[in-house]
């Protein structure tokens, strides 16, 4: 900061530097509530780079009633990690981006790694869907 003991009619402008100092020894949650972040850095690696997968957050899990008209399972969710998918019957499997449903054996898990609306049918009858989703964040 500027002294502005010499120049009593002196404002400075906050806005032109968007910088904040430290104390020496910052506690995390304080540097977390500030609203000026400071702007993203481009990097290019060059070489390997060693990484590890985040552990889901939590893992809710429920069970849906199957017909033969598609109904909405799972909604598009960017925080989506995966979806395990197991129906009691042969089912019908379609995407909000796919044309028509991909049949799918009953009893044998479908393992989904997208953020994409997921929809679900049965051929003929009713039958049951179970639906295991990991995400990433709250």
């Amino acid at each position: 900061m500027t002294d502005t003991t010499e120049d009593p009619t002196h404002v400075e402008d906050h806005r032109a530097h968007p910088y904040v100092e430290d104390p020496g020894m910052p506690d995390v949650p304080d540097l977390l509530q500030r609203d000026d972040y400071l702007p993203a850095v481009p990097v290019r690696i060059t070489g390997p780079l060693v990484v590890q997968m985040a552990p889901s957050r939590r893992g809710p899990a429920f069970s849906q009633d199957l017909a033969t008209t598609f109904q909405h399972v799972l909604g598009a969710d960017p925080k989506r990690r995966r979806a395990v998918l197991i129906g009691s019957v042969d089912w019908l499997y379609r995407t909000a981006t796919s044309g028509g449903g991909v049949p799918w054996p009953q009893d044998v898990p479908l393992v989904l790694e997208h953020a994409d609306q997921v929809f679900a049918a049965v051929p003929t009858s009713t039958g049951q869907l179970s639906v295991i989703t990991e995400v990433w964040a709250d």
